[in-house]
């Protein structure tokens, strides 16, 4: 399984389950310096990753005197459900703060040190642009379960702002407590590469072959 909450949703047992995280390729460059703060989400345009609860509760947050920009990278020439990315695209698209971005593979690497990422997908069994997120530094809006909690608590909790539940009013509290945090990105991302390895190719090649060895 790639994360003990997988391992839970089909039904394993998780403390006798191998756990393989997936793999990515740890960032080596730091963040885009800026001070012009931004929420940022990547999804599938599908109707469980509620696109629609992050664009209201960013509208929420727009204020007489400042705009929130809101960037969802996602967008997909082989669309995978149609009909949902066409009514989220239709019914937010003239909202002046929000872009619907096309999937690039390195939407990290357009990520700021103002930038917030946000996520309130209810199905997610691991969150890989969680973890990508993660990785480049930025401060983490997300839901629990994720695989955030089979982490270091210091590493899975600094900079990461759980929401209640999957609602505009607690999605934007969420958002306030990390805007109003002054975390510094460029820390949280030295920080959090002490666990690179648990999601490195070398990590995963030593369990498979494990795996594999006790079959023989």
């Amino acid at each position: 399984y790639n994360s003990r909450r997988t391992c839970e949703h089909y039904h394993g047992d998780s403390s006798k389950g191998i756990i393989i995280m997936p793999t990515i390729e740890w960032p080596k460059n730091q963040l885009l310096p800026s001070t012009t703060p931004r929420l940022v989400s990547a999804n599938a345009f599908v109707s469980n990753k509620n696109i629609e609860i992050v664009v209201e509760a960013c509208k929420s947050l727009q204020g007489s005197d400042r705009t929130l920009p809101l960037i969802v990278y996602g967008l997909l020439p082989e669309v995978i459900a149609p009909a949902s990315q066409q009514k989220i695209v239709s019914q937010y698209e003239k909202l002046s703060f929000v872009v619907f971005a096309d999937w690039k593979i390195k939407w990290t690497d357009a990520l700021t040190t103002a930038d917030v990422f946000v996520h309130a997908g209810t199905s997610e069994s691991f969150g890989l642009t969680i973890l990508e997120a993660f990785a480049r530094g930025v401060k983490i809006v997300a839901l629990r379960p994720i695989f955030l909690d089979d982490l270091p608590t210091e590493v899975a909790t600094k900079g990461v702002y759980i929401a209640a539940n999957a609602s505009p009013k607690e999605i934007a509290n969420a958002i306030r407590f990390a805007e109003h945090d002054p975390l510094n990105a460029n820390d949280l991302r030295q920080l959090r590469r002490c666990v690179a390895a648990k999601f490195s190719s070398y990590e995963a090649a030593k369990k498979i072959t494990t795996i594999y060895q006790s079959l023989l």
